[in-house]
């Protein structure tokens, strides 16, 4: 039922994707078989075996560490509440409409996951996503939107972040990095790993100080961790963009190693205190829940005489920038040289 819906909607929405001569080159994905290294990591997604879709980002390795212990994945789920809105648990990126691009300047990769009507009984409710692949820093960012195209709110149950840690031995949070505390509501990110041959895994849902997002109870040690949406009403009309990010380091195989690698990585994890540049590369001036809204690209400027090599450099940053954007539901705008 939802892939015969999302399948209906592809030619609509990869449309978007023109740019004329320097729109990158786009190719569907086998989710069963495809696998990307870009800055450092190697990804590869979950799949659930049944007609091509994917859940999330699962076993991040490096070439060096191919032990993804303390990290399963991250999904994100919105369950139906008792009146039946929802049907499905979530959002699925279809093989038959998703695509990568790669950006010409940045090196970044980017997942796109064409929308598609959640269910035959909730017609008005879009989903759409996208995951960016970061070619210089060992990051990746995935982008959910959820789209009320009708008239009547919608309620969406309860809906979590889901994260699984295959071993985890080893946690820390924002509100407590020295121990394997539990979670409160203003926690933003959790860092796990394995005590040695592990990845280490730091893993952010919301900017420091927001509370769009709760783990309360949740212990950044067990295996699992789920963060929940606090306002669960999707009204008439709106629209709600949520992203969360994983970033992975190359633990070592000696506990020692991991001591230092682990110790490095905390103070890394205050790049998700607000949003800047890095984290919103791509969907500028989009509104996040429990982020902001990201600045706007600057506006184009007129031709002033620039030489080609300028003009070339700014016409590649622009196509970049919409193939890195949430496909149908984010309109990027044109970014030009400043030089």
């Amino acid at each position: 039922m939802k892939r015969k819906l999302a399948i209906a909607l592809a030619s609509g929405v990869l449309a978007t994707g023109i740019v004329g001569a320097s729109t990158p080159a786009f190719a569907a994905i086998d989710f069963s078989t495809a696998t990307w290294s870009v800055g450092g990591i190697n990804y590869e997604f979950e799949n659930d075996g049944s007609d091509a879709y994917m859940g999330a980002l699962q076993f991040m390795t490096t070439s060096t560490q191919s032990n993804y212990a303390a990290y399963y994945g991250a999904e994100m789920y919105v369950n139906n509440d008792s009146s039946g809105n929802v049907e499905d648990d979530y959002p699925y990126c279809f093989e038959d409409l998703a695509t990568e691009a790669t950006d010409a300047v940045t090196g970044d990769v980017t997942i796109s996951c064409g929308e598609y009507a959640w269910s035959d009984t909730d017609p008005d409710l879009f989903a759409s996503g996208s995951t960016l692949l970061y070619n210089d820093i060992p990051m990746a960012r995935n982008v959910y939107v959820l789209e009320n195209r009708g008239t009547t709110d919608v309620d969406l149950g309860e809906t979590y972040f889901y994260e699984s840690m295959d071993s985890a031995n080893r946690g820390a949070t924002s509100e407590d990095p020295t121990s394997c505390g539990a979670l409160t509501a203003e926690d933003q990110w959790l860092v796990s790993s394995d005590t040695a041959n592990s990845m280490i895994i730091g893993y952010a849902w919301q900017a420091h100080g927001a509370t769009v997002w709760d783990s309360t109870g949740e212990d950044s040690c067990d295996s699992y961790a789920y963060t929940y949406l606090t306002d669960t009403i999707l009204p008439a009309g709106k629209t709600l963009t949520v992203m969360n990010f994983q970033y992975s380091v190359d633990g070592g195989s000696s506990t020692e190693d991991m001591d230092a690698a682990y110790a490095a990585l905390l103070p890394t994890m205050a790049m998700f205190d607000t949003l800047d540049d890095t984290l919103c590369r791509g969907i500028e001036g989009i509104e996040i829940a429990g982020w902001g809204t990201c600045a706007a690209a600057a506006p184009a400027l007129p031709d002033t005489g620039a030489d080609t090599s300028v003009i070339g450099a700014s016409v590649a940053i622009s196509a970049g920038l919409l193939g890195a954007g949430v496909l149908a539901l984010v309109m990027v705008r044109r970014r030009q040289s400043t030089q």
